[in-house]
């Protein structure tokens, strides 16, 4: 501990990594009265990396030192106590002290039981300039019904979530259920800018088709990983790929997990990602001979004020 107050001083530290154990105890002797010029704690620090937190409520309070207008990633593995509910709730108050957070990545060392819940770390939804977010067994149960999902949707210029559960894996998912094909779409359009996407989903649902959305998808490419072992799949492959590929063209699926039982599902998740290539060529194709079409009707000057007036409006 005496090491890292006297690192907090250093005036152009940008990048602090810590792999041995950060306990209660190791903070226990820095606290707000012993730096009154808060300044002068990592006043310049960008990056923080803690490999090994057992002491999650001496981190939040370590967190609460740090000016709030340098820190741009943070990235926990942590344990939890006797309060696991308490602890994510004040480690998540006080990372949300710090507005322009990009990477955030909080990855638990075994799965949690206590009743974690999405509500206590709500707050997050405040760092709206949030690029790449992980989350691994950070919550008892990773499910639409407890937000978590929900909270993805807060961050709008998201480009990469990572949501993994143990549960998922281990024959739990009947209690730690996953998320549906239509909140993927609620993602989606909230969140236009997400370029890879990690969980597992239940295909027993479409997105909800609206013009006023249709209109604002996003062209960029979408990496889908879907984690089979507990993605169930009732849906034609067709029916989905049409729904997604409506919503985010460009869309690529990637089956993760290797359990046996669930092969049936891979294969369908497989055919979900040809059908999605079949129906964005046959799309290109259609659209390339109406511009063919269009050009011998009006002509190829008229084509072009066309096009320079849309690159204006854009």
């Amino acid at each position: 501990m005496h090491t890292l107050s006297a690192l907090a001083c250093f005036p152009y530290l940008r990048h602090l990594s810590v792999t041995s154990r950060f306990t209660s105890e190791t903070f226990s002797i820095v606290g707000k009265d012993n730096f009154k010029d808060e300044e002068r704690f990592f006043p310049s620090l960008e990056e923080l990396l803690l490999g090994n937190v057992t002491g999650v409520l001496a981190l939040a309070n370590l967190l609460s030192l740090i000016p709030p207008t340098a820190l741009r990633t943070i990235s926990v593995t942590y344990s939890l106590s006797q309060h696991p509910a308490k602890e994510l709730r004040r480690l998540a108050e006080n990372i949300a002290l710090h507005p322009h957070i990009c990477v955030l990545s909080l990855r638990s060392r075994e799965p949690t039981v206590d009743a974690v819940k999405a509500t206590d770390i709500s707050i997050l939804q405040n760092l709206k300039g949030l690029r790449a977010v992980y989350l691994d067994d950070v919550l008892s149960f990773t499910t639409a019904e407890c937000g978590i999902f929900g909270l993805v949707q807060h961050w709008p210029d998201v480009r990469t979530v990572h949501i993994d559960c143990t549960a998922w894996r281990e024959g739990g998912w009947g209690e730690c259920r996953v998320f549906s094909l239509g909140i993927l779409g609620d993602i989606l359009y909230k969140c236009p800018r997400l370029e890879q996407f990690h969980a597992a989903m239940r295909a027993v649902d479409l997105p909800a088709r609206a013009p006023s959305r249709v209109r604002q998808r996003y062209q960029g490419p979408l990496r889908l990983s879907v984690d089979i072992t507990s993605s169930s799949f009732d849906l034609e492959p067709y029916d989905v790929a049409e729904s997604l590929t409506s919503i985010r063209p460009g869309i690529e699926i990637i089956c993760d997990g290797d359990a046996l039982f669930v092969e049936e599902w891979r294969n369908k998740w497989i055919e979900v990602n040809k059908w999605a290539g079949r129906i964005n060529a046959t799309r290109a194709a259609e659209r390339e001979g109406i511009e063919s079409e269009l050009l011998e009707v009006i002509g190829p000057e008229a084509e072009a004020q066309i096009v320079a007036d849309a690159e204006d409006l854009s």
